[in-house]
């Protein structure tokens, strides 16, 4: 048996494996958005666990910082690595990059039917409002070293009007003193 292991080896070792191009058992580059339901990957809907199309929906597997190696998949990997853990652990950071990669799917039409743009494009919107109204304590998101980094009030309004969407709820953007966009909701303060 010892002397069939070691010719294995020697074989393998004389070959080059090509890269590998699938992640969690599917091609992930090739993947396109095809809304679940209508409220998919929106704060409170759980939706997105039981949508075949999620590769994380048995949950993210490692450490919580995986979800910013889905983002690495395209779009769509990241939509889903994002509504996943959104859906387990509700926090303003998983909401607005889910929303975010909803609206990126949007914008580069990574949809499996082009009639399901406008249905992305709503839930980016929504996502983007979610965290506004949901998720004003939780906004912020943090760079590698787990320092601060900024919050994610005044992207999402902004993600919400780049959308050609109205923020709802008296919220808006002001310039801050230095010169970047601060949001603020009508009748309250930064």
């Amino acid at each position: 048996m010892r002397p069939a292991l070691v010719s294995l080896a020697v074989t393998l070792a004389g070959c080059e494996l090509p890269a590998p191009e699938y992640e969690y058992g599917i091609p992930v580059g090739e993947l396109l958005f095809a809304p679940y339901t209508g409220d998919v990957g929106v704060h409170p809907d759980r939706s997105v666990m039981a949508d075949p199309n999620n590769p994380f929906r048995d949950g993210l597997v490692g450490d919580g910082e995986l979800r910013f190696e889905t983002l690495e998949g395209g779009p769509v990997v990241g939509f889903y690595g994002f509504a996943t853990a959104n859906a387990i652990i509700p926090f303003g950071e998983n909401q607005w990059y889910a929303a975010n990669q909803l609206h990126a799917i949007y914008d580069q039409e990574l949809v499996t039917d082009l009639a399901d743009l406008a249905i992305t494009r709503d839930l980016a919107i929504r996502g983007y409002q979610a965290v506004l109204d949901d998720f004003t304590d939780t906004a912020f998101t943090f760079d590698p070293t787990g320092r601060f980094q900024f919050d994610l009030l005044a992207p999402s309004v902004l993600g919400i009007l780049d959308l050609g969407g109205q923020p709802q709820n008296g919220w808006g953007v002001v310039d801050g003193p230095d010169g970047f966009p601060i949001a603020v909701q009508s009748g309250g303060s930064p």
